[in-house]
This record gives C-alpha cells, sequence and structure tokens, in this order.
C-alpha cells in the first residue's frame, strides 16, 4: 500500500500524518518548521495526537533550535533565472521537464551563459528535495 498524507490540528500546532509500509510511531521537525509524523496505516488522528503531546516539549525545543540557527537570509524561491551562490559562484537556476533529466539536480558550469543549476520541475514541488 503506497504512503499516504493528512493534515491535523493538534492545539496550536499543524502536523502532517504521513502513513506507510512502517510498523512504528515517529515525529520529525522539518527544516522549515513543519511537524510530520511517521506511522503504519493503521495511524488514527487519537494515535498522531497523542504522540504530539507526549513530545511537545522535544517539538518545541528544535522549533526553538532552528530559529535561532536560521540564517539571515531568507529561503529562495525556486523560480526560473534565480541567482543562487554555489561555491562561491553565482548560477541561474534553470528548471527542466523530469523527462530531460535523471537527477533531481545538476550542475553546469563554463556554460557561454554562466553557470546554470538544472532541477527538475517535480523537484520544485518540494524545497525539502532540492536542498
Amino acid at each position: 500500500m503506497p504512503s499516504s498524507d493528512r493534515t491535523i490540528r493538534v492545539g496550536t500546532i499543524d502536523v502532517t500524518v504521513r502513513t506507510s509500509n512502517r510498523t512504528t510511531l515517529a515525529v520529525t521537525v522539518t527544516r522549515r518548521g513543519g511537524i510530520i509524523v511517521h506511522g503504519p496505516h493503521t495511524t488514527t488522528d487519537l494515535d498522531a495526537a497523542a504522540l504530539v503531546e507526549r513530545r511537545r516539549s522535544w517539538i518545541y525545543q528544535r522549533l526553538t533550535h532552528l530559529a535561532e540557527t536560521a540564517p539571515d537570509d531568507p529561503l529562495k524561491e525556486l523560480a526560473p533565472g534565480s541567482g543562487f551562490n554555489v561555491l562561491g559562484r553565482l548560477h541561474r537556476l534553470r528548471i527542466v521537464a523530469d523527462s530531460d533529466q535523471n537527477k533531481p539536480l545538476t550542475q553546469l558550469r563554463n556554460t557561454p551563459t554562466g553557470g546554470w543549476l538544472h532541477v527538475r520541475r517535480s523537484t520544485t514541488l518540494n524545497p525539502d528535495e532540492a536542498r
């Protein structure tokens, strides 16, 4: 059975419940501050909410750590032509069709127009994968 996602609200926190073929429950705090509960397909919203309540202190510690260590510059939008520094050199972003490229990200250097980062279109839909 494929994995599935749904969103629930626990107190003031929006939580994504991601079910798959795993057998245990776990909670993750993403780099962007999202909360994800991973569990088996039989995971109920009550199971996920109970885990978040038990781990609330740890979740807030992780969110505080993320806020304290966040870079000064905001996250860049993955839009065609956006500039990104890679190893001290400016590269422009080019979004390509999924069928044109096997890897999520390819770096092209020394092109006539400068450096380019080619990113698959499906990768731009999930910014965490693009990192």
